[in-house]
């Protein structure tokens, strides 16, 4: 792997993706266990904080502010890498994918085949199951148990849809990275 400012900058904000998506994960965790566990509130993992379950959401939709936030950086950090020091940008797809955070390790590129704007995820890809894994849980520690209304029910629709959508911009970019020039849609 190359040792440039623009690789360093793009495994730096892979991590902090991971970091955010991991935290966001615990938390989940939290809620659900006091959701399971008949508790109407939930403390704050890290922090004295105790907090309504019904009112999860709102600190997913902070997490989703900080997804967003790192991502927009990340794929610019990659369209940086990719344009102008693209030696560098497929050794650094290999580190991200090979010894990357939990989230890009082992990942297979998901490319944008022509004409389509799907990426497919393949079965045999684990960054597929914990993708799908992640937003059960996110979206089960959003929704409602009890008294599920649409006020509830849409919060946790919208932002695990949101954070899909993030999810799919920085794992296509990362693995945008793995192609030759004049071959990607995104960067």
């Amino acid at each position: 792997m190359g040792d440039s400012t623009a690789t360093r900058n793009v495994i730096s904000l892979a991590s902090w993706i991971n970091k955010i998506i991991v935290t966001g994960l615990v938390f989940s965790l939290a809620v659900v266990a006091s959701k399971l566990t008949a508790g109407a509130t939930f403390k704050v993992p890290g922090t004295d904080v105790q907090l309504k379950t019904g009112y999860a959401w709102i600190v997913f939709a902070v997490f989703t502010v900080a997804h967003a936030y790192v991502t927009i950086l990340f794929v610019r950090a990659c369209r940086y890498l990719f344009r102008e020091d693209h030696a560098n940008a497929k050794s650094t797809w290999k580190e991200l994918s090979r010894n990357g955070p939990l989230f890009f390790r082992d990942m297979m590129p998901r490319l944008l085949s022509d004409g389509s704007r799907v990426a497919i995820m393949r079965w045999d890809d684990m960054t597929t199951w914990l993708a799908h894994a992640a937003a059960m849980l996110i979206f089960a520690a959003m929704v409602p148990f009890s008294n599920l209304t649409t006020l509830g029910f849409v919060p946790a629709v919208v932002l695990t849809f949101i954070n899909w959508l993030l999810g799919g911009k920085w794992v296509i970019a990362a693995s945008e990275l793995s192609s030759k020039r004049g071959m990607t849609r995104l960067l």
